[in-house]
């Protein structure tokens, strides 16, 4: 099925696991009030009945907090609809004080944690070109120190979306390194999780 608009979310770069889902879920209800998003209901085998979703495929961007400012006045100002939210409502509890705390800033000093935008498809892509499909994957970062040649290194691993996956994939290569220890008396002094793009492996190198 082929549709003339397009809908984009576009979250903060940094944010963490669960404010970019909290984000992307309260910027979706917002687009739901457009207009002939959401189709028929679901039905199971048994006849059980669930809402309807959107017809439509949602892309999911990243983009620093000036890139953002800059794709939502492209949209606004080309009369595209456009669903906001700001950092101030991670604090608040009720709708009452999402929007008076939105209503305290003008539109340049908004500061947005992500947005979300249903408009024409070309002229979506246009705004949006060159941003970075998101959100990025997750790295663990460990660190070791060679004490025969005191070189502190560094191994990063790609976390992959499953988290059995990714305790696994860490463990096979923690138990190449334990191997080594012997040899080069390397031992683990740390570990840390951190957002990163572009990575496909582990790799070694001075820290």
């Amino acid at each position: 099925m082929s549709f003339d608009t397009k809908i984009k979310v576009i979250l903060l770069d940094g944010l963490e696991p669960w404010q970019e889902l909290n984000v992307t879920a309260f910027l979706m209800s917002g687009i739901a009030q457009s207009g002939e998003i959401t189709g028929e209901p679901y039905e199971d085998a048994d006849g059980v009945r669930y809402l309807p979703m959107s017809q439509q495929p949602i892309v999911i961007l990243t983009a620093d907090s000036e890139k953002l400012k800059e794709v939502m006045q492209k949209a606004t100002a080309r009369g595209m609809e456009v669903a906001i939210y700001t950092k101030e409502l991670f604090t608040t509890f009720n709708d009452e004080d999402n929007r008076a705390a939105v209503k305290r800033f003008k539109t340049d000093e908004l500061d947005l944690a992500g947005i979300a935008i249903r408009g024409l498809r070309n002229q979506l892509d246009r705004i949006t070109k060159g941003l970075e499909t998101g959100p990025p994957s997750r790295a663990e970062v460990r660190f070791y120190t060679i004490s025969r040649f005191y070189l502190p290194v560094v191994f990063l691993f790609r976390m992959p979306p499953n988290a059995h996956t990714a305790a696994d994939s860490i463990k096979m290569i923690q138990r190449a390194v334990w191997r080594l220890s012997p040899v080069f008396g390397l031992f683990e002094s740390g570990f840390a999780v951190v957002p990163v793009a572009g990575i496909t492996a582990f790799s070694t190198y001075p820290h």
